[in-house]
């Protein structure tokens, strides 16, 4: 599960430079911050051009990213999130509809993985130092202490509002509201006109259509390379037309301990890291935000129960890359129906 409150940098994907072939322009680019990270999208305008000029497609852009934030942002007071994750209660809590879909899949995911993905996961991110606030060292009587309040099952889903069975219960749905966030965007711009955009926030991807002139949009999958700084290089470059892929990977957002260096993603189950050598999953999905939770859930579980778990969702067309780590220190490639 994504150990982080504040939806930062922790995919793999990064975009390419574009290749191939160009129209007579080349496409626009808007960049900013958001959710810990930044967004970088590409479009062309469309034809004719009238009012959608790059400010009017910037806050266009923004606003959608500022409802994200208040619904999902751990590290905002007043976000909907950091409500009911205060509120200690039993007493049911209404939500507001755009915060339910996400919750939704969420949980959904988590009982399709036995718990290996939990949306109920904070207090472990807390404990570990990658939550809002940081804690210092961690040992297995501190986890299993913390472990007590979380359960997806734990929390229920009543029309309009939640419900905790254990007032410390705390939801982190970071592993998939920039997923969101992205499909959000990119189907916003669509829906206004921009038919050629891609659309990527902190490595999270999300294409409408391809380029203008018909060539596929190219996606780098970075090598996992774990020294701060170290230059960049992509283990595959993959095009995509229409679609959407996400990574999760070990490397970017680590602490060192006293028990050695831990990254974000925790197995719910144990309270840990997962042991199963696995460095980055990719997953390519119709929706950005399935696609980012399913790669956080695979961080978790491994090779051996990727086909099951992606047979649950049969609509979104997955496809899924393990970067595994081997002898010698050597990245080896697993993919399920990966092309």
């Amino acid at each position: 599960m994504v150990g982080i409150g504040r939806i930062r940098y922790a995919g793999l994907i990064l975009l390419a430079a574009c290749m191939g072939r160009e129209t007579q322009s080349e496409p626009e680019l808007i960049v900013g911050p958001t959710m810990g990270t930044q967004y970088h999208i590409k479009y062309w305008y469309p034809e004719p051009r009238g009012e959608f000029t790059r400010g009017f497609l910037q806050t266009e852009i923004e606003i959608v990213l500022e409802d994200e934030d208040r619904l999902f942002s751990t590290y905002r007071e007043g976000s909907e999130i950091s409500r009911f994750n205060a509120h200690r209660s039993k007493e049911p809590m209404r939500v507001s509809k755009e915060f339910l879909p996400v919750l939704k899949a969420a949980l959904e995911l988590a009982a399709r993985s036995g718990g290996a993905y939990d949306p109920t996961v904070m207090p472990l991110v807390r404990l570990h130092g990658f939550g809002p606030d940081q804690r210092g060292e961690v040992d297995a009587a501190a986890i299993a202490a913390v472990r007590e309040h979380i359960g997806y099952r734990k929390v229920t889903i009543l029309g309009e509002y939640l419900e905790k069975r254990d007032v410390e219960l705390e939801l982190d749905l970071s592993s998939i509201a920039k997923g969101h966030a992205v499909d959000r965007v990119a189907e916003h711009l669509q829906r206004i006109g921009i038919d050629h955009c891609m659309v990527e926030i902190g490595g999270e991807v999300r294409c409408i259509g391809g380029k203008a002139n018909g060539d596929p949009w190219r996606i780098g999958i970075e090598i996992p390379v774990p020294e701060p700084g170290s230059e960049k290089r992509y283990q595959q470059e993959i095009e995509i037309i229409d679609g959407a892929m996400a990574t999760s990977g070990d490397y970017r957002n680590r602490r060192d301990t006293s028990a050695g260096s831990i990254h974000h993603i925790f197995d719910p189950r144990s309270g840990e890291n997962a042991d199963n050598q696995v460095l980055s999953v990719s997953v390519r999905a119709k929706s950005c935000m399935i696609a980012d939770a399913l790669a956080t859930a695979l961080m978790v579980l491994g090779p051996e129960a990727a086909v099951e778990l992606c047979d649950a969702y049969p609509e979104q067309e997955l496809q899924v890359l393990f970067l595994l780590s081997g002898e010698g220190g050597n990245i080896q490639e697993h993919g399920i129906r990966w092309q």
